[in-house]
């Protein structure tokens, strides 16, 4: 199967970041499944040289040992409330685990996590609903629907999320969406991928940074 037929496919977005990973060793299996010639599944583990035995916390550890030091959790607004025991075991939109005291009644979840401070950042359903997504490492696949600046079509925030109209545009590296409609628990580190009007075919991609 050509490269350029995978491209012209609904997982056009990923294809190009699946080939740098699989170059660069960051993944350890990679199965393409065609249901029909317009319909592809794709299945990828994640992982690094040497990752063998499943323990995903235990391969993070070693290399990001940080990543297990606890630090700060702190309110939108500001206010530190408790404590975390580590980066690693919050992600956006995460109810359980929160361990905070003195704010009241639940629940909460996390909003954010900062790696600079090592602090996790908690706030109420609302907190976690945005109506632009900001990206980095865009890949566009179709320039020419960016001619004019700007380019309509269907955002897909997140694994199996509903497809959102939304406009979007590039600068640089980096790809700005606008949503029509907002959307809840958008998490930095996941792929964004904008498909056209009629959610056939990928414009572009890239990672979701807020």
């Amino acid at each position: 199967m050509s490269h350029q037929f995978l491209r012209q496919g609904p997982v056009g977005g990923f294809i190009e970041l699946l080939f740098q990973h699989l170059r660069r060793g960051l993944i350890i299996r990679a199965r393409l499944l065609v249901d029909n010639a317009d319909h592809f599944r794709i299945g990828v583990g994640f992982a690094g040289r040497g990752f063998v035995d499943g323990d995903y916390r235990g391969f993070i550890l070693e290399r990001y040992p940080d990543g297990a030091k606890p630090g700060p959790l702190v309110t939108v607004d500001g206010r530190e409330v408790g404590t975390h025991d580590g980066l690693i075991g919050y992600t956006v939109g995460q109810r359980k685990g929160i361990a905070a005291s003195g704010i009241g009644d639940g629940p909460w979840f996390v909003v954010k996590t900062d790696r600079t401070a090592n602090a996790v950042i908690i706030g109420r359903r609302d907190d976690l609903v945005r109506d632009s997504v900001s990206c980095s490492r865009a890949n566009v696949i179709r320039p020419d629907r960016f001619v004019d600046g700007e380019a309509r079509g269907l955002a897909v925030c997140r694994y199996r999320s509903r497809p959102i109209p939304a406009s979007a545009t590039i600068t640089g590296d980096a790809l700005a969406v606008r949503l029509d409609e907002p959307v809840q628990v958008v998490s930095p580190g996941q792929l964004l991928v904008l498909y056209d009007r009629d959610g056939e075919e990928v414009l572009a991609s890239g990672v979701i940074e807020e």
